[in-house]
């Protein structure tokens, strides 16, 4: 195989498995992807990074699943065209070093709101999800009777 057909083919699994993550883990995506546009959107910069979106269960610890579907998470928000990447003038991409202490101070991108209204409209629609999820029932389990 050549570079060129190897690097399509690293693409096509990517965009796949990105979609796995939110196919696969709907409530964490949804609430991640929440988080972290109200923290842009709140920001006086309109700029955030997903230090900003973690929850405080995993800011001291890494999450319990291995948070691979963080990343994808955030990616989709990017591609619905709603975020981007912080920039300098020359063009590179800007990241911050993580406060989460799993994340032994590595960067972290920093993410700029790239379409407020947009942003304002996804905010309501994962609100609305994530109420949802709140409001379905429970599946029962075997100790559910235990102390009647």
């Amino acid at each position: 195989m050549r570079d060129e057909d190897l690097q399509a083919e690293g693409e096509r699994l990517k965009v796949e498995g990105m979609g796995q993550a939110g196919t696969y883990r709907p409530k964490p995506v949804a609430w991640i992807q929440l988080h972290l546009l109200k923290a842009i959107i709140y920001s006086p910069t309109r700029t955030g990074s997903i230090d900003d979106a973690t929850p405080s269960e995993n800011v001291k610890n890494a999450y319990g699943d291995g948070g691979k579907w963080v990343g994808p998470s955030v990616a989709s928000l990017a591609d619905e065209g709603l975020i981007e990447k912080v920039r300098d003038p020359k063009g590179r991409m800007i990241s911050v070093l993580s406060c989460r202490p799993s994340r032994h101070r590595s960067p972290v991108t920093l993410w700029q709101a790239s379409d407020v209204q947009a942003i304002r409209k996804k905010i309501g629609q994962l609100q609305r999800k994530i109420d949802a999820f709140q409001a379905e029932p429970r599946q029962p389990t075997l100790f559910d009777n235990l102390n009647t």
